[in-house]
């Protein structure tokens, strides 16, 4: 019987990246018809894919929530690439919030972003860096 860690590998439609990089997030909390709050966080990502990111925030945020995040793509200072997505997993880490988000479409600019990165040993978050079940 495979363990939960192989069961999650074999899901993984893309390979991620193991990258420290400053993210920024926004949360929109929606009622039926307007906005009812919007809520910034910040913080390091732990590992990217096209498909999406983990993250220690400086907030918590709870699984289901549609997010605006903002990448910064590479250290020249360019503009941010701005994707949306949904909250699948929150949980507190050794070093903040740890948030799963998957984007809603691919990364387009991943090459950029992850520059010369090594990609992350079997796809999980070193022990550092967060608090996994």
């Amino acid at each position: 019987m495979a363990n939960s860690n192989e069961q999650d590998d074999d899901r993984r439609q893309y390979e991620r990246v193991k990258l420290s990089k400053p993210v920024k997030m926004e949360a929109v909390l929606r009622g039926r018809f307007i906005d009812i709050m919007r809520l910034e966080m910040s913080g390091v990502t732990i590992d990217v894919s096209r498909g999406g990111l983990l993250a220690n925030l400086d907030q918590s945020i709870s699984p289901g929530v549609r997010c605006r995040v903002d990448l910064q793509e590479s250290e020249s200072g360019g503009e941010p690439e701005s994707l949306w997505g949904r909250v699948r997993r929150a949980s507190m880490g050794k070093k903040g919030f740890v948030v799963a988000l998957e984007f809603d479409e691919p990364l387009k600019a991943m090459a950029a972003l992850a520059g010369q990165e090594a990609p992350a040993a079997g796809g999980e978050a070193s022990d550092d860096d967060s608090d996994s079940d």
